[in-house]
Order: C-alpha cells, then structure tokens, then sequence
C-alpha cells in the first residue's frame, strides 16, 4: 500500500508538516476534524479508504482514532506509555499522536492502543481484519502495528503481529499488520509499538485503520506443512537482516518482552556465522511465530554464551507448544562461552508456535530462531518430539527443615495452576471507617514465617490462573498472563520492578510478599502496572512502591527505607496513582524517607474517577498525599478520608504540609497520628 493511496494526496515536508497536493485533500482532512460528532450522530458515513486499485473499504475506527485531530479520546497508553497529541509532528491535518516513555532509565519498548476491551471494533471469528498506520519518531526505531483480540467479556485474548519498520525522524513509514479473528475472539483493537525508545524521545502516529470483517473463502488448494515456501527465520536482538548459509534471518520481532544485548566483539567458535551469535535476546518471555496451516514443524534455536565465560551462571528452560523440550540448558556447559550451539526439535502446532522460555538461574537468552515447514508431514496432533542432547544428570540434596530461610534445592518451574482463581475487585463507592488496629508493620506484612522457600531465578509465568507460591526469588517476576496468584514468596535483586504485569493482563493478586529492592541500579517501583491486587508485603529498598493505573486494590501493606533517587532526577512516590480508575488504597503505612521525593501516596492530574485513599497511615515527602486535583484534566471522584498523618520526619507531615492539589477531592476524617486531632 503506497503512502499517496493511504492518506489519499499527502506527503510529508521537511517540516514535519505536509504538503498539499489536491484540493479534494484538505476537503478530506477538514472532515475529519469535525466529523467526529456528526459520525457518532448517524449524520455522516464511516471514513472510506481508497486504495490503490480503486478499491473501497470502510474504516473500522473512529474518526479521531484514524486522525487524532480532537485529542486522545479513544486511545489508551501502554506498556509505562504517557500520549498526547502535538502539531508540531504530522503526516496530514492538524496534529497527530505522540507516544512517551513516563520514566527514565534505559531505552524501552512503549505502546499505545486504540480502545481496547469491550470498547473495541467489533470482530468475527474467521473473518479477516487489516490494520495500517503512519509511524515516525525522534530518532530512527525499530516500530510496528499489532492486532490485539479480546474476548467477549472484554479480557485479552492474543496480539497478532505486523512487521518491523524503522520509523525514521525525518519521513513517515507505512506499517501494517493482517490476521483472521482467531476463535473466541470478539473484539479488535489496534496496537503502536515503538522499540528502544529513550526517555527524551518519542513516537509519532498518523493515519490509522482497521479494515475489513468480510469471512474469507478459497477455491485453491490449501497450504500444506510440507510447502517448502514456508520459512521463518529470525536474528534475535537484531534490528537488520543477517544473511546465513545463503538464508535470510529478519530482523527480531514476534518477542514477548525482553532486552537486546550486543554486538560482542568476541570471535564466536564452531560457526562462519559470527554476526548471528554475537547478539541475543535475554529476559523474554518467548515468542509467537504464525505458521500456515497446523502439522509438524522443525524448530531450531541458535544460542552462544557471550556474557557468562563460566557454567552454573545461566539456566533455563525451554517449552514449545507447553512442552519441554529443552531441560536445564546451561549453553557454557554444554559447549563453553563463545562457540555456537543450535538446538532442535519438531513439533506439531495448530495455527501459531508459542514458544517459552523460562529462567532457573539468571535470564535466559536466544540468538536466533528458525521455523520449518517438515517435509511430507500432514496435518497432525503429534506429541512434540525432540533431537537434542540430552542435559547432564544434576544431583539435589534433600531439602532442609522448615525455616523462613532457604536451602531446598533449586526448581525450574512454579507450582502447578489451580482450577479456578478469583480476584476481588475493588468496591464502587464505599469507604472504610477508621481502623481500630494498629497499621502493618514488620510484624503482620510479608513471608509467613516458618515457610519453606525455593530458589529461583526470574520467573516469566507459563499459563493463565498460575499460582507462584514459597519461591525466594533472585531476579523479578513478569506476569504475561491472567488471573496469577503470587503468595508467600520473596522477590530480591530485580533490577528494576520485582513485580511487572503485562498492563493488558487482569486479576493479578499479590499477598503475604517480601519485595525487596537492595541494590537496585535505578528508581523503579516494586510493582507496576494495573489490574492488580497486593495485600499484607514488606516493600522496601525501592525508588518507589507501588505504581498503579487503574484498577487495584492496594491493602495492608508495609512500604518503608526508600532509597533516594532525587538526584538523578526522580519523581519519588511511595503509592503512585498516575492515571486510571477504581483504584482503593486502604489500610497501608506508607512511610517515605526520603528527602526532596514527592509524596507518601500520590494521585496524577490525568483524568480519573473513583479513587479512594482510606485508613493509611503515612509520612514524609514534600506532601504526604497528593490528590490529584487542579490539573488540566480535572478530578472526578477522589476521596480522601481516615487516614493518619505523621509527623515523624517533618512537623506538618511533608516537608510543606499534609495535602496538595485537593481541588475536587473530597477530604474528610483525616487526624495527625500522634495527636489523634483533626488535620486541618
């Protein structure tokens, strides 16, 4: 699809503007800007798209959605995104849609989605959907376009993948995504992912569709597995094409999560091929591949230990299709550090290869990823069958008695995923009177004690409703699925969040947890993002605890020693409320010691609605509590009420005063701790 056939007559200037080339252009874009209300009122048709064939196809979303001329109604943040729309960067009309990172630190992945949910574009199973959109950014990154498909009663069903375009700084970059609604499926939401975006840096997007709903019919003969023409292959943590053996390996995409790490400088043995080993991708979750039709498929996974020049340092597991296929691989073991290893198996898929990896020691890496059409193979369900190496024999002691610290022997996997899982959902609009008891301490917060934990290393979860139970925990814990249940478990040395969900996950719940953030090389929280509820944990050693964007239940938790960040520029929070609604923070002693941070329990100036602060007790910051009032985006339905100001760091109980920004909030009960009278 050309740029001139999309946006009918307009291309970009040297400006970041446009210029015009017909006339029936600006006609088109002034209907845009005001034909937002006059669609939703039935006055007007959809937006049509003219393609190049003179085709015509209806635009599924709205019409801000497509041109972001009245703001970001309709669009939502992800993955620690902020969005706006400026002037100053479009492909056509007036502005356009700006994507940030929120917080400093190393370059990230960021995204942002039209509405998603039950308030997304209505979809059909079978029925085959496109979506497009015109990327730029700050800088030259790697972006694309997704397809995210929910469920009917709006949870997240699955995210099918367009390719990787570089959006320039200098010229707009066409990037599509296709698939069929996938069974159980009954809404389509278009996601922009920008890569490696720094914290001063941003994405732009221009220009987005959905197309199409019609259910697809073929008179030809099928696919089958053994088309030779089906080949995936793929350069982990690369953003160019390697060329090996005479086959093309695509820049890396399809990932869930992770870090980039190289080139390395090292000479790579038992391979021609150094450029493919000397990057990796580590800390994913796995990968996504889509295959044509279902039957047996050859995989081969290409790894070299660039990092770690000894064994023991990194382990990890590999499953396909929910099957082991690799066990305990320690690649420095297996081969030593600097020399290619490549691992490979078959096995049987149905319309898309979920490829896993989970940690044992440290983060697992891959450096590249090859999917093969097997030859004469028919349809099959085959069990998953494997050709490597089988792994050395490993020998555990037995594990010791029971006491709060932990000797028992290493496990690769958490325990088994229970039947069924509830979550409490945060109440609509009742407060709690104040307490009678005393607030959480080190007494009544974190690991039980007399539990018996089990080391481990970062843990991606595997499957919905995974319960994570007793694991002391070296590294972080990434939720990419819904309804987990972490329990009685230590989290230390994250380096970064301990806790991180997917924000597009639900029904998380944490409790009886010690999170703990000692050494940590930056400020990040504990635990981020949204959809959650944590009870009864010790969080300490974080820049900040706990950053939540919509609903979550915070309750009877114990957030304490925070480690200043100011200097590097920090907007330091115990609790922080950026956006989002239905948030309950209840019965929490929040005490923020550091100097210059900015508040106990925070709430931003982005639009909200029903947020309640009750019960806590708090103290220190420049404000102990910020209600979020006074912004450009008003304040709707905030309550403050009960909680316990006090003054053990400063007189007033922040550095210059108990409350701010309280304009719309409603404040209520709230007394000095010590004292027991009224905060006026």
């Amino acid at each position: 699809m050309s740029k001139a056939s999309s946006r009918l007559a307009y291309s970009p200037d040297r400006n970041g503007g446009c210029t015009d080339r017909s006339s029936s252009v600006r006609r088109h874009r002034r209907g845009l800007r005001i034909g937002a209300a006059m669609v939703a009122a039935g006055i007007v048709a959809p937006l049509v798209h003219v393609t190049d064939g003179g085709a015509v196809g209806e635009n599924l979303l709205s019409v801000n959605q497509n041109g972001f001329e009245a703001g970001t109604s309709g669009i939502v943040a992800q993955d620690g995104a902020s969005i706006s729309t400026v002037s100053t960067v479009r492909y056509a009309g007036e502005r356009s849609l700006r994507i940030k990172a929120r917080k400093k630190g190393k370059p990230k992945v960021v995204a942002a989605s039209t509405t998603p949910g039950l308030g997304a574009v209505p979809a059909s199973p079978g029925a085959t959907y496109s979506g497009s959109a015109e990327l730029r950014s700050s800088a030259s990154h790697p972006a694309r376009c997704q397809l995210d498909w929910y469920r009917n009663d709006g949870s997240f069903h699955s995210r099918t993948n367009g390719g990787l375009v570089t959006a320039g700084n200098s010229a707009w970059s066409r990037a599509t995504c296709a698939g069929s609604a996938p069974a159980g499926a009954s809404f389509v939401a278009l996601r922009f992912e920008f890569s490696q975006l720094g914290s001063l840096e941003s994405g732009y997007v221009d220009d987005a569709w959905i197309r199409g709903g019609a259910t697809t019919t073929t008179t030809t003969a099928p696919v089958t597995p053994s088309d030779p023409a089906f080949a995936y292959r793929i350069s982990a943590g690369t953003f160019n094409e390697v060329v090996v053996d005479g086959n093309t390996f695509l820049a890396d995409r399809d990932y869930l999560g992770g870090s980039t790490a190289g080139p390395m400088s090292y000479e790579i043995a038992d391979t021609a091929d150094d450029d493919l080993y000397r990057k990796h991708r580590w800390g994913m979750a796995g990968y996504t591949v889509s295959v044509p039709v279902p039957g047996l498929y050859r995989v081969r996974l290409h790894f070299a230990e660039v990092v770690f020049q000894a064994a023991g340092y990194r382990v990890f597991d590999v499953l396909a299709e929910g099957g082991l296929v690799i066990d305990d691989l320690d690649v420095a073991r297996r081969v030593g550090a600097n020399r290619a290893l490549v691992e490979e198996f078959t096995v049987s898929v149905d319309d898309a290869l979920d490829l896993r990896f989970n940690a044992v020691i440290e983060d697992p890496m891959v450096s590249g990823i090859e999917v093969l059409s097997e030859p004469g193979s028919a349809t099959t369900t085959a069990p998953v069958t494997t050709t490597t190496t089988a792994p050395p024999t490993t020998t555990t002691t037995a594990p010791p008695a029971a006491t709060t610290t932990t000797t028992a022997p290493p496990t690769t996997t958490t325990t088994a995923p229970p039947t069924t899982t509830t979550t409490t959902a945060p109440p609509a609009t009742t407060t709690t009177p104040p307490s009678s008891s005393s607030h959480p301490d080190a007494s009544t917060t974190g690991v039980p004690a007399g539990t018996v934990l089990r080391p481990s290393g970062t843990i991606y979860t595997t499957a919905p409703g995974q319960v994570i139970d007793a694991m002391d925990v070296s590294g972080s814990i990434r939720v990419v699925h819904d309804n987990v249940v972490i329990r009685r478990t230590r989290v230390r040395n994250p380096g970064g969040e301990a806790i991180w969900q997917d924000p597009s996950r639900r029904g998380l719940v944490i409790e009886d947890c010690e999170l703990d953030g000692t050494g940590n090389p930056n400020g990040a929280a504990a635990v981020a993002f949204a959809n959650f509820t944590i009870r009864r944990c010790d969080i300490h050693h974080f820049g900040e605890g706990i950053t939540a964007s919509g609903n979550t239940v915070i309750e009877d938790n114990y957030l304490h020693d925070f480690v200043s960040y100011v200097a590097q520029g920090a907007h330091q929070d115990g609790i922080q409320m950026e956006w989002g609604s239905n948030q309950v923070v209840r019965h929490n002693t929040v005490l923020m010691n550091v100097d210059g941070a900015n508040s106990a329990i925070w709430v931003s100036w982005q639009e909200h609605r029903n947020i309640r602060i009750e019960d806590n007790l708090v103290a220190g910051a420049s404000f102990t509590i910020g209600a979020g009032g006074g912004g450009p985006n008003g304040n709707y339905d905030t309550h403050v009420t009960n909680n316990r100001i006090s003054t053990r760091y400063y007189p007033r109980g922040g550095y210059f005063g108990p409350f701010t920004y309280t304009d719309g909030a409603v404040l209520s009960g709230n007394v000095w701790h010590e004292s027991g009278l009224p905060v006026s």
